[in-house]
């Protein structure tokens, strides 16, 4: 008894050891006890634990199975797939949207591999995913939506919106289907381009009115005092410059359109620069300053169309400085890299600024000034400033505005250049007519016969033999005649477009078939043939487009003649 109660008082103050514990049956037995209701202990918690785990296994599976069911009828598409990039499931609507099936697209790489074909794309896409991907889990950055462009099982292309959304290791990708939509909006866009046409159209009409007016007022009045030499010169002169407005108008409107295409050649920046100032500014109080070194580049381009940007340009300047003002013109050579703001192809560029001190213009007027039809003017079309913008774009250019209210405004041009200077003012010696012998014989093929006489008068004048004829057919048959009987033309002008007939393209092909030495000029009133833009590559010595004057063709068939002096 006294061994029992002095392991009792060690026991109670924590001091009993093993080897106090009194010998007995009785406390062999306790500790039995005590061990097994410790073993009975552990295994109800083991037991409890892995009810709980198959539980929240059950619970995860059934929840699972609703996210399935659930996700199935979203009107969206929906991709479901786990941290390694395993695709778990896709429901209906993305296989409708698509066509691809989890088996088609096991993996997300499979499926960048199929909705991405373009291997330059596709890296873009899948890395730009990572990165977000990486910046969410890492700090919690939200992903946001991304607009793309995916190619179906069909082949077809949908145009999406993917939202992505994180719910412990899965990740949910939903794909809106704007496809329609983006159909809707451009159907509503032709028809809001329609409506601007309608009203484009009526302004065109009411100032070719104007122009045919002038035309053919003047040329009834002159032929009425053609005995009074000094009267009816004016009267011409004042039909030929209504005739220049026409061609103008018409010229605007070709390049603004879908073609245009420019006829390029090598020209110097300079020379453009000073004949636009010089126009523009002609009997105004607006003083032109320019500032181009020596050594600035020549450029490949189109002399007519380049002049019409310069033009377009400072006639706006002037106009912004009723008062008076002054219009600079700064130019440099740049080279851009490989990776450049403006987005072009990296080589050599001129660069060009046009500077004034006019009134300056809002924000919300210099973000519109090139969209077509927009204007400021009560009198104007809105094509100006639109149409210097599509050259521009045309030739492979930049061009940007800065302005500022009470301050001026600056154009900023960059056009790709040659990377060399001409030595001369202009590239190629100029021809003019007593330059070079007029003569030999010259064949016109023009389905108009306008055309026929108007250009069989120049070339007349000028001192050539001049045969003529309507057709591509006509013009392979006379040329090969006259070449047989030994009185070989020494050109031929040639229309592009006959309609009903053969053109100049194909009547080329087989003239230079039968002659390779044969020197053939195109000519076209449609400056988007892109015959006229490359014509030496289909065998054409030189081009001219319609309607053009008798020193313009002068020039064509001169130029083509000093280079075989």
């Amino acid at each position: 008894m006294q061994a029992i109660e002095t392991y009792a008082l060690k026991v109670s103050s924590g001091e009993a050891e093993a080897a106090d514990v009194p010998e007995g049956d009785f406390f062999g037995e306790l500790n039995n006890l005590n061990r097994s209701i410790v073993g009975m202990t552990r295994s109800l918690a083991e037991a409890r634990q892995e009810q709980v785990r198959k539980t929240a296994e059950q619970v995860l599976r059934e929840s699972e199975t609703i996210l399935r069911a659930f996700i199935d009828v979203m009107p969206v598409g929906v991709r479901w797939s786990d941290s390694d990039d395993v695709i778990k499931h896709v429901n209906t609507c993305f296989i409708e949207m698509f066509g691809y099936t989890a088996a088609d697209i096991p993996t997300l790489d499979e499926w960048f591999l199929r909705a991405y074909p373009d291997p330059d794309r596709r890296e873009y896409i899948s890395s730009r995913r990572k990165a977000v991907v990486r910046a969410a889990l890492v700090d919690g950055t939200p992903i946001q939506p991304l607009e793309s462009i995916i190619a179906c099982k069909d082949g077809s292309d949908r145009h999406v919106i993917v939202n992505t959304q994180f719910s412990r290791d899965l990740r949910l990708d939903i794909f809106t289907d704007i496809t329609e939509r983006e159909s809707l909006q451009n159907r509503l866009l032709n028809a809001q381009r329609l409506e601007s046409l309608g009203v484009l159209a009526g302004g065109i009409a009411h100032d070719f009115n104007n122009i045919l007016t002038g035309i053919m007022g003047n040329i009834s009045m002159a032929r009425m005092v053609l005995a009074m030499p000094g009267k009816s010169d004016k009267l011409l002169d004042n039909a030929e410059k209504a005739a220049l407005r026409a061609t103008e108008l018409a010229t605007q409107l070709l390049t603004f359109a879908k073609g245009g295409a420019p006829v390029k050649k090598t020209v110097s920046i300079r020379k453009i620069v000073d004949e636009s100032l010089s126009l523009a500014i002609r009997g105004t109080n607006v003083k032109g300053v320019v500032q181009l070194p020596d050594s600035l580049h020549d450029i490949e381009a189109d002399e007519g169309q380049v002049s019409q940007v310069f033009n377009n340009i400072v006639i706006n300047a002037v106009q912004a400085m009723p008062g008076g003002g002054e219009i600079s013109v700064h130019g440099m050579n740049v080279v851009l890299g490989s990776e450049n703001r403006f987005i072009l192809p990296p080589g050599d560029y001129v660069k060009l600024s046009f500077t004034d001190q006019g009134c300056g213009m809002p924000e919300d007027v210099r973000k519109k000034i090139f969209d077509p039809y927009f204007t400021t003017k009560s009198h104007g079309m809105g094509l100006g400033l639109a149409s210097v913008h599509s050259i521009v774009k045309r030739h492979g250019g930049y061009i940007d505005v800065r302005s500022t209210i009470g301050e001026g405004t600056t154009f900023t041009l960059l056009l790709p250049s040659t990377g060399k200077t001409s030595l001369e003012e202009e590239t190629g010696e100029r021809v003019t007519q007593c330059d070079v012998p007029a003569e030999g014989a010259v064949l016109v093929m023009d389905d108009e016969e306008m055309i026929r006489e108007l250009a069989a008068e120049i070339l007349g004048h000028l001192g050539y033999e001049v045969t003529t004829c309507a057709s591509g057919e006509e013009a392979i048959r006379m040329y090969l005649g006259a070449k047989e009987g030994n009185k070989p033309f020494s050109y031929v002008i040639m229309d592009l477009t006959v309609p009903g007939g053969m053109g100049g393209r194909e009547s080329a092909a087989e003239i230079l078939a039968f002659d390779p030495c044969a020197r053939l000029i195109a000519s076209s009133g449609y400056s988007n043939n892109p015959v006229m833009a490359s014509f030496r590559d289909y065998g054409f010595c030189g081009a001219i487009v319609k309607p053009y004057t008798p020193a313009e063709l002068a020039r064509v068939v001169h130029s083509i003649v000093a280079a075989r002096v």
